[in-house]
């Protein structure tokens, strides 16, 4: 495949791998908490790092399918045997399998439509977008379940329409069947809600498409088979028989557990993207699937896609994650469309009406999305990684403690244990006075932690020094009238061979 792209292509292709390589390295922690405590903290719960009480509710109702918990324990166990047992480099690895596996799926798309795509410039600009929309490289290094459902259903989709080859083997054409499935199948039990996709598919395949028994029955065996291993998966992490999927359905929608969580109204997702997709260009993140939706009826992107969507519009909470499984195709629809407008007569009017001002905006397009993307592939996804990775890497646990009065450094609404080190201890002070007291008499390297950036702890009886903050140092010169002050932002003190006489 790479070797029919490379030749005309060769400058994308570097680029793209590159973005992505650098989103991995570089975008460290999480786009939202469930992609680091409903599977790094699982890891490290078999690993035996983090206890059970630590872990998040969903682990309490067995509602979290375990097959990424296991995939990363799996793969920090083999770090750990090749590498080191550094958290932050084998959470870095992670990012780099998913960001290499969900190239390899856009690749494959490219590969599985180009006898769709008629133009050769089209192809081109299909393969720059696949690789080089400045929110995707984000989205594929992230260990997430929306990201892996979305890479696995699509790298199922897209094998599913590559060309058969000359020699039509039954095995070995049912072999292709059965892996689709198999794909498929695993985007279900990294995420349940991909089943909407498998769903309309698969209606697609039956009612359109109108595809052999054989070969449906060969697909829904490799579905079965992803299942089995989910539940082999559930059953090693939890330690006993259970079907977490339906756990998932009696708790988040029988039960309306996920109505807790907030609810939002059914164009939350339109106002969201186009805010947050940079307008006006975000208007054709919305435009694109719509037109698809419309102009193709009977296109598989469209069985699969539309009844997704709408599940999502129906159901109450909403977050812009979980319509990450979508990213992945966005480009294709993005060509799609614009190819329908250059050959469809019935658009001459809105042809004419660019023709003036087509190439500044695309001038305009390139220059944002290139100034986003090198603002998503180096900054990093969560601001206080950083925090955590000063202190393991500069502080021995047998000789250090980490003190805090108003909010451990070390929980995000549940303990974080993967990226500390088992024997440090974080322990609360209800005042200054009650810190100073214990650090004079502690005896070892005080780490006092708080969110209020001061120039100093003003805490009497200490002489602490600034040893970290999340900004960088040079911040403070544009501290106009005290934002920093008024801002949550973590500072770290250091606390040496300090005495305090008692009264």
């Amino acid at each position: 495949m790479l070797n029919e792209l490379w030749p005309a292509n060769r400058k994308i292709i570097i680029a793209g791998v590159l973005a992505h390589l650098c989103a991995a390295i570089f975008s460290a922690g999480y786009f939202q908490v469930d992609e680091h405590f409903q599977i790094l903290e699982f890891a490290a719960f078999k690993l035996e790092i983090a206890g059970e009480n630590d872990l998040a509710w969903e682990y309490r109702e067995r509602l979290r399918p375990a097959i990424q918990p296991a995939l990363a324990y799996g793969l920090i166990r083999v770090f750990n045997a090749l590498f080191s047992e550094n958290p932050f480099g084998q959470a870095m690895a992670l990012r780099i399998v998913s960001a290499l596996l969900s190239l390899a799926c856009m690749f494959w798309l490219i590969r599985a439509f180009d006898r769709e795509i008629r133009a050769d410039f089209l192809k081109k600009w299909l393969l720059f977008f696949s690789l080089l929309t400045w929110f995707l490289p984000y989205i594929h290094a992230r260990f997430s379940s929306e990201n892996w459902a979305g890479l696995a259903f699509w790298s199922g989709f897209a094998l599913m329409h590559l060309p058969q080859p000359p020699s039509r083997i039954a095995a070995r054409y049912y072999l292709k069947e059965f892996l689709t499935g198999v794909l498929l199948g695993f985007s279900f039990i990294a995420r349940f809600q991909a089943g909407v996709l498998i769903a309309g598919l698969g209606l697609w395949l039956v009612f359109i498409k109108k595809e052999r028994c054989a070969n449906l029955l060969a697909m829904s065996l490799g579905i079965a088979a992803a299942l089995l291993i989910g539940v082999l998966a559930d059953y090693w992490f939890y330690g006993e028989w259970t079907f977490t999927a339906w756990n998932y359905f009696r708790a988040n929608i029988l039960h309306d557990k996920v109505s807790q969580f907030g609810i939002q109204p059914w164009w939350h997702y339109f106002k969201e993207i186009f805010l947050k997709g940079v307008p006006p260009f975000s208007i054709f993140i919305i435009i694109c699937p719509l037109f698809v939706w419309i102009y193709f009826p009977r296109h598989p992107l469209t069985w699969a896609t539309l009844p997704f969507l709408a599940l999502h519009l129906f159901i109450g909470h909403k977050e812009m994650r979980f319509l990450f499984p979508l990213a992945n195709i966005f480009p294709l629809m993005l060509i799609l469309s614009l190819q329908a407008i250059k050959e469809d007569a019935r658009f001459q009017g809105l042809k004419n009406l660019a023709q003036n001002w087509r190439k500044p905006l695309l001038r305009l397009l390139l220059a944002v999305n290139t100034a986003l993307l090198l603002i998503v592939c180096f900054k990093p996804a969560d601001m206080q990684i950083s925090l955590y990775q000063y202190i393991y890497e500069n502080y021995d646990p047998g000789t250090t403690e980490v003190l805090y009065i108003e909010r451990n450094p070390f929980s995000r609404a549940v303990p974080l244990n993967f990226y500390k080190k088992k024997e440090l201890k974080v322990l609360k002070m209800e005042n200054a006075e009650e810190l100073a007291r214990y650090a004079a008499d502690s005896g070892k390297t005080i780490l006092f932690a708080t969110q209020k950036f001061k120039t100093d702890p003003a805490l009497e009886g200490l002489e602490c020094s600034r040893v970290y903050q999340v900004l960088p140092a040079f911040v403070k010169y544009f501290n106009v009238n005290n934002w920093m002050e008024r801002t949550p932002l973590w500072t770290l003190y250091e606390c040496r061979g300090v005495t305090l006489e008692h009264p």
